[in-house]
């Protein structure tokens, strides 16, 4: 009965420090992200929007494309990896010329951000955000 209950003490360490080891590399990994705002009303003319506190696409038609062009600093860490996601009303029409890219400290890149408007798309006002993540590069 003694030897079961140290093998379950042991086991129960073990799994303590396991799970404080995931969190401990959850932590020096996560960096906090940045997030965009992004805006697009598909309508029947083109309209423009150069305000830069968010990606305002403007009024694309159907079938149009827009774009725009953010710039991503890497102030978080000596080496990130940086990757774009978009969420909300219309993440699939967004395209990004370069996802998950190597970033180093005080470097600055260029990505061009793409709306391609569907054919079957309706006329409305939309909203998404684009999650720009930063991880660091451990190896």
């Amino acid at each position: 009965m003694i030897k079961k209950q140290k093998n379950l003490k042991n086991l129960l360490i073990l799994l303590v420090i396991a799970i404080l080891l995931v969190f401990f590399l959850i932590y020096i990994y996560r960096i906090p992200s940045e997030s965009l705002d992004a805006y697009l009303t598909v309508g029947d003319h083109l309209g423009f929007n150069i305000n830069a506190a968010a990606l305002y696409f403007g009024t694309i038609p159907p079938q149009g494309i827009g774009g725009k062009t953010i710039f991503i600093e890497n102030n978080k860490c000596n080496v990130c990896v940086v990757k774009i996601k978009a969420e909300g009303d219309f993440k699939d029409w967004i395209e990004v010329s370069e996802n998950k890219f190597l970033l180093r400290k005080d470097e600055t890149k260029e990505v061009n951000v793409s709306v391609i408007v569907p054919k079957n798309a309706k006329f409305g006002s939309y909203n998404s955000t684009l999650t720009i993540y930063f991880r660091r590069k451990l190896f």
